[in-house]
């Protein structure tokens, strides 16, 4: 089935931009010459630093915060709803996974270059800035939400606000990652580009 090589090669693609990333911006790396990159978000909003293993369970908490209606609503045809989620999000990660590798942007000071692990496959990297697969599976999500009539208007700007204000104050993308998510997921879901795994 086409979606499982999509996949792998959505991983594989993860994996050399973490590489690819890495090898660059150490090597160029002294401490005359420090790598910054200018960021309007950055210029103006608060800078949080918290350990490591909090941001990973804050990411699981703001990545599962759109699904909330699966367990709190009584939503009809659940398996039908999420598959047609992930039938737009494979697409939209391919993309991804071919931006990243295309212009591998700068990491955040407060970037842990650690080894990669699995959870770096999920949640993403030091160097997979654009554009934020986060921000994507929310506006996803919230799209199959509201063309269902299963959430407000006010919940879907309310997710959309948090996921943004959340990626920006915690320095985990830069603002033009989350401006293209947009783009993509619109041209994605405009165009109707699907894989499925019944194919």
């Amino acid at each position: 089935m086409v979606i499982y090589l999509v996949i792998m090669i959505i991983m594989i693609l993860n994996y050399t931009s973490y590489k690819n990333g890495n090898w660059f911006y150490i090597l160029r790396k002294n401490p005359d010459n420090k790598i910054k990159i200018y960021d309007l978000s950055y210029a103006y909003l608060p800078k949080i630093i918290i350990d490591d293993r909090y941001i990973n369970i804050l990411n699981w908490v703001f990545t599962m915060l759109p699904f909330f209606p699966f367990i709190f609503f009584n939503v009809n045809n659940k398996c039908k709803l999420f598959n047609e989620m992930i039938e737009y999000f494979v697409p939209v990660m391919l993309i991804r996974g071919i931006t990243i590798n295309l212009t591998i942007l700068p990491p955040d000071k407060k970037c842990n270059l650690k080894q990669f692990t699995y959870n770096e496959y999920i949640q993403g990297h030091s160097y997979d800035k654009l554009f934020s697969g986060h921000l994507s599976l929310v506006l996803i999500v919230m799209y199959i939400f509201w063309i269902h009539n299963i959430v407000s208007f006010y919940y879907i700007i309310i997710n959309i606000f948090l996921i943004i204000f959340y990626m920006l104050l915690f320095r985990l993308h830069y603002s033009n990652d989350l401006f293209f998510s947009f783009f993509i997921v619109y041209f994605v879901i405009n165009e109707n580009i699907k894989l499925s795994f019944y194919i």
